[in-house]
C-alpha cells in the first residue's frame, strides 16, 4: 500500500459497480438527504399549485370576465405533476447511468481498504486516499452504502457483498460510529409500530 499515514485496515472490499447499482445509490441519496428529492413530493407542489391557481377562477372571472388563465395554468401544473411522478424518475435513472458510463475509472474493479481514519481506493490507474471527514454523509440501503460528498469522489458506492457474511454487521456499526447520528442515514427496515 503506497499510502502508509493510512494505518491497517479495518474492512477491504473488492468490488465492481455497475451502472444501475451506482445510478441507483445516486438516487437514494439524494431522496434522504432532500425531502424535495422525492418525486411525490413535487408532485404534490405541483397539485397545490394547481388548487391555488382554480381558487383564483372566480377572482378572474369577476375581474376579467374569464376563468380560462387561471384554468390553462392548473392544467399545466397537473400535467407537470404527473410528468415529475412517472417520467422524471426514469429520466434520472437513465441520466445517473450515462454519467458513470462516462467515467471509465468508475467501472473498473476497485480494491477498497476501509481503516480508522480514511478510505483507500485501488484501481489499475489510481490510488485515492479519502478522509472520513470529506465525506458528509453515508447513506445505507439494501446492499450497499453510498457515501456522499468526497473531493475526489463525489458518491462512493460501498457494496456489502463483498464482504464475508460475518462482517456485514460490523460493516454497518462502523460506518455508524464514523459517520455519527447527524450525518449517517441507516437502511429503512419499515414502520416501527409503538
Amino acid at each position: 500500500m503506497a499510502f502508509s499515514q493510512a494505518g491497517e485496515p479495518l474492512f477491504t472490499l473488492r468490488q465492481t459497480v455497475t451502472p444501475a447499482e451506482y445510478a441507483g445509490a445516486a438516487l437514494l441519496v439524494e431522496r434522504r438527504l432532500s425531502w424535495t428529492g422525492l418525486p411525490a413530493v413535487r408532485a404534490v407542489i405541483c397539485g397545490l399549485c394547481a388548487a391555488l391557481c382554480l381558487s383564483a377562477a372566480p377572482l378572474s372571472l369577476r375581474e376579467y370576465g374569464t376563468m380560462w388563465l387561471p384554468l390553462l395554468f392548473a392544467v399545466c401544473f397537473l400535467l407537470l405533476g404527473l410528468w415529475l411522478l412517472l417520467r422524471q424518475p426514469v429520466r434520472r435513472f437513465r441520466e445517473l447511468e450515462r454519467r458513470f458510463a462516462g467515467s471509465p475509472v468508475l467501472c473498473e474493479e476497485t480494491k477498497i481498504d476501509c481503516c480508522r481514519d480514511c478510505v483507500v481506493l485501488q484501481t489499475s490507474c489510481e490510488e485515492i486516499l479519502i478522509y472520513w471527514t470529506e465525506f458528509s454523509a453515508c447513506v445505507e440501503g439494501g446492499s450497499f452504502a453510498a457515501l456522499s460528498g468526497g473531493a475526489w469522489r463525489r458518491l462512493l458506492v460501498l457494496k456489502r457483498d463483498s464482504l464475508p457474511e460475518e462482517q456485514r454487521e460490523a460493516f454497518s456499526v462502523f460506518l455508524r460510529d464514523t459517520f455519527g447520528l447527524s450525518s449517517y442515514y441507516p437502511e429503512k427496515r419499515g414502520r416501527s409500530r409503538g
